[in-house]
């Protein structure tokens, strides 16, 4: 996977990505990342957007997996 993801006329691009935090949650975490997607509309203009999230990663069988995204925002 080359960081690209593609929704109809949008295209986006991973520019960064990192971990913030991690707390445990009961049997569950919490993590929050920062990440930085470039955005490519139709016309080929491109936006540099930087969202906060926090998802949810639940333990299955020593299998991590993001069960729920709390929440996210642009900073």
């Amino acid at each position: 996977m080359d960081g690209r993801w593609d929704k109809g006329h949008l295209k986006e691009e991973v520019i960064d990505f990192k971990v913030i935090s991690i707390e445990e949650d009961g049997s569950n975490y919490l993590v929050t990342t920062q990440e930085t997607f470039d955005i490519y509309d139709a016309a080929g203009d491109v936006s540099r957007k930087s969202y906060k999230t926090t998802y949810r990663i639940t333990d299955s069988a020593g299998v991590l997996q993001v069960w729920e995204l709390i929440e996210t925002n642009e900073i």
